[in-house]
């Protein structure tokens, strides 16, 4: 197996575990819905993603506005 396929491999059991902990679910159920568990992950951590971006940028646009607002001396 190359490096890549072990890091990989890693972090789906760690996730798999994780909600495991997280939701009081047996080690064994939690490994065989690794695959559900992993996608409901990606996209929750996308949807914080993407939200962050917004308000990032949103905080960006607000400041630009505001200096853009200030007539020149």
């Amino acid at each position: 197996m190359s490096r890549r396929t072990l890091v990989f491999l890693a972090i789906v059991v760690a996730v798999a575990l994780g909600a495991a902990w997280l939701l009081e679910l047996s080690w064994e159920r939690a490994i065989y819905l690794a695959p559900v568990i992993v996608i409901c992950s990606l996209g929750v951590t996308a949807l914080i993603v993407l939200w962050a971006k917004v308000i990032v940028e949103g905080i960006r646009g607000v400041r630009r506005d505001r200096n853009d607002s200030v007539p020149d001396s």
